[in-house]
């Protein structure tokens, strides 16, 4: 059974956004996305894939966090097989979004976000060009 099919508790949700903005926060999405940039670029490839929109940046964000808390979602939802498809992040994403979009600060740091990840894609591009 799909996680965004049964009704979270609301303080699961709110726990899960606030990590998903920690998360965020903290860099480590960028560093990652650097990485893999920097990997591309050694093989003459640019850099693509996810980031470019604040939804997309927290949809890839929520993806890992999800990913890392198994063990916290688990025992509220024992029915939900949490090797999630990429159909079941995205459901699950927009039930999140939904919220999200109450919370000024995730929005404007997802925003922030995903022009520095536009900005990075560009210049890898003008590398190779």
């Amino acid at each position: 059974m799909l996680l965004a099919l049964q009704p979270l508790k609301d303080d699961l949700y709110s726990a899960i956004i606030a990590e998903t903005f920690r998360y965020i926060a903290s860099g480590d999405l960028m560093k990652m996305w650097t990485a893999n940039v920097d990997a591309k670029r050694r093989r003459r490839r640019p850099g693509q894939g996810g980031g470019t929109s604040a939804y997309n940046v927290f949809h890839t964000a929520l993806s890992k966090v999800i990913l890392k808390w198994k063990d916290v979602i688990a025992p509220h939802h024992p029915a939900i097989d949490l090797s999630m498809s990429v159909i079941d992040i995205n459901r699950i994403t927009t039930v999140l979004w939904d919220r999200v979009g109450k919370c000024g600060d995730l929005v404007d740091l997802c925003v922030r976000v995903a022009k520095e990840r536009r900005s990075m894609l560009a210049a890898a591009d003008e590398l190779h060009c």
